[in-house]
């Protein structure tokens, strides 16, 4: 399921409460988008789904870190490198 919007609202709309995710594609880029996505994904990610984090690496946009280790810290949750990922630079992901 794609959902289109400002993650700050569509987060809070009723139907997607119930959803149980197996697995999350979060592109973010920025800080608060980010916190708003991790607070909502990781509450309703079955236990052995992921989180893939695009923005983790990014020198752009460092806010997108800052957010992943404030809620991984908050959380006690441990951020996983995805193994020979054949790309630009490494990528990331968290595990429930």
């Amino acid at each position: 399921i794609l959902i289109k919007g400002d993650i700050s609202q569509t987060t809070k709309k009723k139907h997607l409460q119930k959803k149980i995710f197996a697995g999350v594609f979060m592109d973010c880029n920025l800080y608060e988008p980010h916190v708003a996505a991790l607070n909502f994904s990781w509450r309703l990610l079955n236990k052995g789904g992921a989180i893939f984090l695009d923005d983790y690496f990014s020198l752009k946009y460092p806010g997108a870190r800052i957010a992943i280790n404030e809620f991984c810290e908050k959380n006690n949750i441990k951020i996983h490198r995805v193994k020979n990922y054949p790309g630009d630079f490494e990528r990331y992901y968290l595990k429930k």
